[in-house]
């Protein structure tokens, strides 16, 4: 059975993303989280489903009814989840 892994840079990112949301709809916050982690699980089942993102190996997936992505890389027995980010933010990072 495959595993979900959240990095570090992950797990910060969706904090800052519910920080940021919070104050302003609290409901939306939580269907964002709840939404990643659906995303995120279904990624186990077809580790593909995401477009090809750069020469690594990553893919990205839209997060279902958000204007979020997640960045992942399939590997042997896992799934692991570099990056949520927002769908217009300037993502500065390398593919």
């Amino acid at each position: 059975m495959k595993q979900l892994i959240w990095s570090p840079t992950a797990q910060a990112d969706l904090a800052a993303v519910d920080d940021f949301l919070y104050d302003e709809d609290p409901d939306f916050a939580d269907r964002v989280a709840l939404s990643s982690v659906r995303s995120a699980r279904l990624l186990l089942d077809w580790p593909f489903a995401g477009s090809p993102w750069g020469d690594g190996g990553q893919h990205k997936w839209r997060v279902k009814q958000t204007p979020y992505i997640l960045i992942y890389r399939p590997v042997d027995d896992a799934i692991v989840i570099l990056h949520v980010l927002h769908e217009r933010q300037n993502w500065g990072i390398e593919p």
